[in-house]
């Protein structure tokens, strides 16, 4: 079922669905009619970043955006994966280190804040 973009917080610009093409270096690029839920960079360093997009189709997937540079190599690596659940991305953003980076772990807290019901996994773990 496609999402509801009247059902937002009050004060969130609604959505706007766009065709949208990302690429990708190591697989075929993907293109798709979507909205940006977050985006975010982080920068620890002075020198290597990473840029974070969070994208929600017409038909409610998602796509998680990535890229890696320098400012030496401003455009390092491009990847993005196509996801139907909010876990599925949380999963693929943990990537094969199992931790979130800085700029996934605020994209992921924005979707949340800005559109809980079209992202309503809570970035937080609750201890009893």
């Amino acid at each position: 079922m496609p999402p509801n973009p009247s059902q937002r917080p009050s004060g969130t610009a609604p959505l706007h669905y766009d065709v949208q093409n990302v690429r990708r270096d190591a697989d075929y690029d993907i293109e798709f009619r979507g909205a940006l839920l977050a985006s975010d960079s982080y920068c620890a360093d002075g020198e290597r970043f990473t840029e974070v997009d969070l994208f929600v189709t017409e038909s409610g997937r998602f796509v998680a955006v990535v890229r890696f540079g320098s400012k030496t190599r401003p455009t390092m690596r491009h990847d993005a994966q196509v996801c139907d659940t909010p876990e599925e991305v949380v999963d693929w953003m943990r990537g094969t280190s199992g931790k979130i980076g800085m700029a996934s772990k605020r994209v992921l807290e924005r979707a949340h804040r800005l559109y809980p019901d079209l992202f309503p996994l809570r970035p937080v773990v609750t201890v009893s």
